[in-house]
């Protein structure tokens, strides 16, 4: 997936009120911003040449050489891009855009392959690397100020650059568990993460002797809404339906979409009377609900506890008999088994 800057941006929660703190918390002050801007003026730029020596460092390991090798212009171009970097770092102005410039390097990084691992050393070469060029610059008086000053930035700039690579990781992480875990359509649960999270709740129910109930469903007549107003509208009733369920259920409740117009709960903690009750508040929200287009739909919904040391195929027949049942008696009720 691609990682947009701007909408990144949006989600870190990181404005300019938070990099100020940062800057005390760094004690950063003015005269700091005054020693390297001073520095700026007298080196007047960052020739790209310097950054040979710390790409011939990076090229030494093995990890960093496969990802710098991967495009043979991707070293030309890093290189305009640290010069870019390091003028700015220079030019010492805090404000949004430094903020995105730091989100940006995370984000790069991440993309690139690039492993935390490899930061600090990557910032102690750039630290040493930027202090000694400019120093030749600098009178004995200068050079001691920069230095001080060049280190409580890039301490900063470690900070932060190290903050966002790991938030940019832990989005793109769950971004990809995501897929893997839930329904496209509805966002809740899959069938398959949902066995692997049902198969665990039945053995912590024997473990600690822990009530443990089920809930399964289906929409009643729901061929016949997909052929008579089509799969678009289908695809609103269930995801209404996903979101009315979501409101009936506890947070430490489990839901999934078992597949096509099928629905299923775990209730943990939950005997079969308190289940009952869940299912009939979930009929009823489903009865009362004003579908978009179709108007009334309802749901046959079974109902059952888990037996001690139960197999979980023996568990789904009950609860798969169940809902015939309902079907049977005329659907839109709920029957326990």
């Amino acid at each position: 997936m691609e990682i947009n800057l701007e909408e990144t941006y949006k989600r870190i929660n990181y404005g300019q009120a938070d990099l100020m703190r940062a800057l005390d918390y760094f004690d950063i002050r003015e005269k700091d911003l005054y020693v390297l801007r001073n520095a700026l003026d007298i080196i007047k730029d960052v020739p790209v040449e310097f950054f040979d020596q710390f790409y011939e460092h990076l090229m030494q390991f093995p990890e960093t050489a496969n990802i710098l090798n991967k495009d043979e212009d991707i070293i030309e171009n890093l290189k305009l891009k640290q010069k870019v970097y390091f003028t700015n770092m220079l030019r010492a102005n805090f404000d949004t855009n430094y903020i995105k410039e730091k989100l940006k390097i995370g984000i790069v990084h991440y993309s690139l392959g690039v492993k935390e691992d490899y930061y600090i050393g990557a910032y102690s070469e750039y630290f040493y690397s930027l202090k000694s060029y400019v120093n030749q610059f600098l009178d004995k008086q200068q050079i001691i100020e920069f230095n001080h000053s060049l280190a409580k930035v890039m301490l900063l700039d470690i900070n932060l650059t190290i903050k966002f690579y790991f938030f940019v990781k832990e989005e793109q992480e769950r971004f990809y568990r995501n897929l893997s875990e839930k329904d496209s359509l509805t966002g809740i649960y899959n069938k398959r993460k949902f066995k692997e999270i049902c198969e665990n709740s039945m053995l912590e129910a024997d473990r600690y002797n822990k009530e443990l109930s089920f809930i399964f469903f289906d929409i009643d007549n729901f061929k016949k809404v997909n052929d008579t107003f089509g799969h678009d509208i289908g695809d609103i009733v269930l995801m209404e339906i996903s979101n009315i369920v979501r409101h009936e259920i506890r947070k430490s409740d489990y839901f999934a979409r078992w597949g096509g117009e099928e629905f299923v709960l775990i209730l943990p903690e939950t005997d079969i009377k308190s289940a009952l009750m869940v299912a009939e508040k979930i009929r009823k929200s489903i009865e009362d609900f004003e579908f978009p287009v179709v108007g009334r739909v309802t749901v046959s919904i079974g109902v059952t506890s888990y037996k001690s040391n139960e197999e979980y195929s023996d568990l789904f027949k009950r609860l798969d008999d169940a809902v015939y049942m309902a079907k049977s008696q005329g659907k839109n009720t709920v029957i326990t088994n």
